[in-house]
C-alpha cells in the first residue's frame, strides 16, 4: 500500500545512476564481494553537528551511528540520519532517513527502489544543486531539508582539511581492523571514502582482499594481508598524494585475525 503522505521532487539536473555506495552494506559485484564500511563507532562530536564532504560540497549533520547498528535487527534507532557518498554521475552526497516500511515510492523504478521506505535528498557533489528529494512525511521534509540547506560548494584545501590531510579531526580517534591490517578511518570532512574489495586482481598475488581509499579524483588500494600499496598510488592526484601517503604510513600490519 502506498504511503498516505509523500512528496517527490526531481531537479532539472539529471544523474545517471550507477553503483550505490552506502555505509554498512555488502554488495556482490562481478562475482566478488564489495563490502562498504561506516566510519565511526558511537563517537560524540565536539558540537551538535559535524561537517561531511563529498567532492566539492559539504553539509553539516549529526555524527554517524555505530557500525554495529547496520548489522543487527533494530540496530538503527528511529530518526537515525545517514549521510554518505553515492558513486553516480555526477557524484552524489546522499542524506537519508531510513524508513521502516517496504512500500515503494509511487512511480519509482530501477535504482530508485533503493530508497524503498526511505526519505532522502540527493545533492550534486560538484555543484551543490539538489538532484532529487523524496519525503515520506512532513516531519521528514523539515528534518532533511534543514540539513540539505547547509550544503555549500567549498573545494577542499589540503592544508586545512582534516585527517589524513592534517592531524585535525572532528571525532575521537578510532582504529579499525580488516584482514591483517589496522587503520584509522578518514575524517568525514576529508571526503575520502573507505571500502573493501575481496577477489584477486592479478595472479599470483599474496593479497586477495584490498582496502580502497577514494574520492572524486584519486583512488588507492592496500592489500589487507600484506599492507602493500597497489601500483604505487598511480591513480592518486598530486594534491592528494601527501594525505594518502599519511594514511598508508599509519596502517599497522600483522594484526591477529578475529
Amino acid at each position: 500500500m502506498a504511503p498516505r503522505w509523500y512528496r517527490v521532487r526531481r531537479s532539472a539536473e539529471k544523474a545517471r545512476y550507477g553503483l550505490a555506495v552506502l555505509a554498512g552494506v555488502v554488495l556482490i559485484v562481478g562475482g566478488v564481494v564489495l563490502a562498504l564500511t561506516q566510519p565511526w563507532e558511537g563517537s560524540t562530536a565536539t558540537g551538535e553537528t559535524i561537517t561531511y564532504r563529498t567532492c566539492d560540497v559539504t553539509v553539516e549533520g549529526p555524527p554517524p551511528p555505530s557500525p554495529e547498528a547496520f548489522f543487527k535487527p533494530g540496530g538503527l534507532t528511529p530518526g537515525t540520519i545517514l549521510i554518505s557518498t553515492r558513486r553516480l554521475n555526477p557524484p552524489v552526497l546522499s542524506i537519508r532517513l531510513p524508513g521502516t516500511g517496504t512500500a515503494p515510492v509511487p512511480g519509482a523504478s530501477g535504482p530508485d527502489l533503493l530508497a524503498t521506505g526511505d526519505s532522502h535528498v540527493r545533492i550534486n557533489a560538484l555543484t551543490g544543486g539538489v538532484l532529487r528529494e523524496v519525503y515520506r512525511t512532513a516531519a521528514d521534509e523539515e528534518l532533511l531539508s534543514g540539513i540539505a540547506s547547509t550544503a555549500r560548494v567549498d573545494p577542499l584545501d589540503p592544508a586545512t582539511a582534516p585527517w589524513p590531510y592534517t592531524d585535525e579531526a572532528q571525532l575521537p580517534v578510532k582504529r579499525f581492523e580488516t584482514g591483517n591490517i589496522e587503520y584509522r578511518h578518514p575524517d568525514p570532512g576529508a571526503g575520502i571514502r573507505i571500502s573493501s574489495y575481496y577477489g584477486r586482481i592479478t595472479i599470483p598475488r599474496e593479497d586477495i582482499g584490498f582496502l580502497i581509499l577514494d574520492n572524486c579524483r584519486s583512488r588507492s588500494w592496500i592489500g589487507t594481508t600484506t599492507g602493500k600499496v597497489l601500483d604505487e598510488m598511480s591513480d592518486v592526484h598530486a594534491d592528494d598524494q601527501a594525505a594518502f601517503q599519511r594514511f598508508h604510513d599509519d596502517v599497522n600490519v600483522g594484526m591477529a585475525p578475529r
